[in-house]
């Protein structure tokens, strides 16, 4: 009988673990999906992600009902509402992170529609201005998405495709500065830096308005190890950046 008892009581906590592990796992896919990161790059290993912690969550919520049979007849008065509670929580998430794909899909191929007929494999002219009251969109030249958020550091940033009327593109490259050592001259590791490529677009015709190149910050808080290599890592939202794309666009 002590076994018995002993077994249940770990089947009911290795339940529960399952439970608020797969609630953990699918509360990060939600929160990945409102950030619009859950289908940028690695939408299938997201999707196997969501799955495994959809199928702990089932794993939880069974192994519970199974450990609640034994007990007395009283307790399964609040056994509804336990899982009508979880049976919610469950379902909430799900819809979230349904509606926030289908609403970044959405928004997506709303902004590339109207969009992409604009581009071109060369520029109209260089050297053009910018047009009345410019506001511009992101464009990442390595994903060849565009960007329809983004911090509101940006000034005259603009995600409805009717309004804008310039593109900022950008693609990210990386170039060897050195290697790491020590104090005692024993190499380390490579040591590299990203650098951002920056074009102004006017979109009407797809005219080349101003193009910066940007280099990584040298700083600890800049730097990641990739592989072999500690490399300076770059952003958008870099204050040199964000400086210049203000006084471009900024009222």
């Amino acid at each position: 009988m002590t076994t018995t008892k002993g077994g249940g009581i770990v089947k009911r906590i290795l339940s529960f673990l399952s439970l608020f592990a797969g609630i953990g796992v699918v509360a990060y896919c939600v929160y990945l999906a409102a950030a619009g990161n859950f289908e940028n790059g690695f939408m299938m290993r997201n999707m196997q992600f969501f799955m495994v912690g959809f199928a702990l969550l089932a794993l939880g919520i069974w192994g519970i009902i199974k450990t609640k049979r034994g007990t007395a007849k009283g307790s399964k008065r609040t056994l509804p509402k336990v899982f009508i509670i979880i049976g919610s929580v469950v379902l909430l998430l799900v819809l979230l992170v349904g509606v926030s794909l289908l609403t970044t899909q959405s928004n997506t191929s709303r902004i590339d529609k109207a969009l992409r007929p604009y581009m071109r494999e060369q520029y109209s002219e260089t050297g053009a201005t910018l047009p009345e009251n410019a506001r511009y969109i992101l464009y990442d030249r390595a994903k060849d998405t565009f960007q329809y958020e983004a911090r509101n550091t940006l000034k005259g940033f603009e995600g409805n495709p009717d309004k804008v009327n310039t593109v900022v593109a950008f693609r990210i490259g990386t170039e060897h500065i050195g290697n790491w050592e020590t104090s005692s001259g024993k190499y380390v590791a490579g040591a590299a830096s990203e650098y951002m490529i920056i074009e102004v677009i006017r979109l009407s015709d797809w005219a080349l308005v101003d193009e910066r190149r940007f280099t990584a910050t040298e700083s600890s808080a800049r730097l990641n190890k990739k592989g072999d290599v500690w490399t300076y890592e770059v952003s958008i939202y870099d204050d040199e950046i964000v400086q210049y794309l203000n006084g471009l666009f900024g009222e």
